[in-house]
């Protein structure tokens, strides 16, 4: 009786292990784009990705933006904290001439006319 159990522990406790990795990483966009947005953000680079009108609405209707102004918000949750100040960081999506964009920013340096001429400059627009 004690090996039965132990073989069905055993089994469930594989299963879970399997379930487990197959999960996919929280800190990982979902939706087009934005898994540059933490590679980005993981390499130190400031940089904006593009993305889609679909991304942009489900991220800003996913929960009450923290930050919001015009066409820029930053997603309700805090993605992580900045190594080198503590800072919170915000996934942070803008909408500007018809294009989608995103990066993760800290929530301190949120400024929409900031952004606006990073993003002139970055995409040459």
């Amino acid at each position: 009786m004690i090996m039965i159990l132990l073989k069905i522990f055993l089994q469930k406790s594989h299963n879970y292990k399997m379930e487990y990795n197959n999960m996919r990483d929280i800190n990982q966009w979902p939706y087009n784009g934005e898994d540059g947005m933490s590679a980005n953000f993981r390499a130190g680079n400031n940089l904006w990705i593009e993305t889609n009108l679909e991304s942009y609405w489900n991220q800003l209707e996913c929960l009450p933006p923290i930050r919001q102004n015009n066409t820029v918000f930053m997603v309700g949750e805090c993605y992580t904290h900045r190594e080198s100040d503590g800072a919170s960081c915000y996934a942070a999506f803008i909408e500007y001439d018809g294009r989608y964009f995103g990066k993760i920013n800290a929530l301190k340096d949120f400024d929409y006319n900031k952004y606006i001429q990073e993003i002139i400059k970055q995409f040459d627009l």
